[in-house]
């Protein structure tokens, strides 16, 4: 069984799989936020420590000058659709690490574990570091594809970079060449092997 797992950046990724594939029924952590790299990273590599995880969500959340809605709060994470809930904080925090065992539980128990994650900037240094620690992190049966603006693409057998040109800067408010960007995603993923068994709708933004 292939289980599709969102890696974030931002809610683009999380809406592909869940909204327009119906590829996930259950959210896991970098689903709907925007989180630190380097904190992503730790809590993926320490599938094996769940206590280590633990202690990450309570550096993260415990930050007396946590802002849920500003990108600059604390770690650099940004979780723009917990804002309303501000005043629950430990609530948020045992959310996330409810949906980080579930994380851990897939990485476990799948067959095959597809990470997707799409870059909003021109650069692989993070699709790398993802790759490398997946990797040392002795996780087995995983394919890792990233979406980038403008590089190299890379087809192997674990890892798949698209390239996928972004939004320019002075439409990305316009709905119109928004969903004209992902409708290019949804194209270009369709094509992949590992999605040729996944029912994707024709025309699905244009």
């Amino acid at each position: 069984m292939k289980n599709f797992i969102c890696f974030g950046m931002r809610c683009n990724t999380a809406f592909i799989l869940r909204w327009i594939l119906n590829l996930q029924k259950q959210s896991l952590p970098f689903d709907w936020n925007v989180m630190n790299t380097q904190t992503q990273l730790e809590i993926l590599k320490h599938h094996n420590s769940p206590e280590i995880m633990i202690d990450i969500y309570n550096k993260l959340f415990s930050n007396s000058t946590f802002n849920f809605n500003e990108k600059k709060s604390f770690e650099n994470s940004w979780f723009p659709h917990d804002e309303i809930f501000i005043e629950n904080i430990d609530n948020i925090r045992d959310k996330y690490i409810k949906r980080t065992n579930r994380l851990y539980d897939i990485i476990h128990n799948s067959d095959k574990k597809i990470f997707l994650t799409l870059f909003l900037w021109e650069s692989n240094d993070c699709g790398k570091m993802f790759l490398n620690t997946i990797e040392e992190s002795c996780i087995k049966n995983f394919l890792l594809i990233t979406i980038n603006g403008s590089i190299d693409e890379i087809f192997t057998n674990n890892y798949i970079n698209m390239n996928v040109k972004f939004v320019p800067e002075e439409e990305k408010n316009d709905d119109y060449h928004y969903n004209c960007w992902m409708s290019k995603i949804i194209n270009r993923l369709k094509n992949l092997e590992c999605f040729e068994d996944v029912a994707i709708p024709e025309n699905t933004y244009i």
